[in-house]
């Protein structure tokens, strides 16, 4: 009985910690597919995942894994009319939405390595873009 309550409780403060993303001391694989079909963490770019295969929220490889480095996304909208949704895929592969990004703007978001962040055009509800952040702050994500 003592166990199982002991049980319980470590797994509440487990699923809290992968909520708010503070499980970066949590061992992760280093075997991220990359844009240019380079060692991702050789030169340490936020790695381009295929736009098809991040509608398939069950998929392990658009999932974020934890990291402990901090890095800062630095998203630019170089359109001029869309506006984007920022979604953080956390690390049950489910999309939290970080706000909008409007035609022509830049923003710096906190992260961490192995995070997965995908983009939505608002209009049409299509996945434009989803990277796997690297190690380099702070990592530019042109959209689209």
């Amino acid at each position: 009985m003592r166990a199982s309550r002991l049980v319980a409780a470590f797994v509440t403060v487990l699923g809290t910690a992968c909520t708010y993303g503070v499980v970066g001391s949590l061992p992760v694989s280093e075997d991220a597919v990359t844009r240019d079909g380079g060692d991702a963490a050789a030169d340490g770019g936020a790695d381009a995942i295929d736009a098809a295969s991040a509608d398939a929220t069950t998929d392990a490889s658009t999932c974020s894994r934890g990291g402990r480095d901090n890095v800062t996304a630095r998203f630019v909208n170089t359109s001029t009319t869309a506006t984007y949704e920022k979604l953080w895929i956390d690390y049950r592969c489910a999309e939290r939405s970080y706000g909008t990004i409007g035609p022509n703007q830049t923003q710096n978001q906190g992260s961490f390595a192995g995070h997965v962040w995908s983009l939505r055009d608002t209009s049409t509800g299509a996945i434009v873009k989803t990277v796997r952040l690297g190690q380099s702050s702070p990592e530019t994500i042109n959209i689209p």
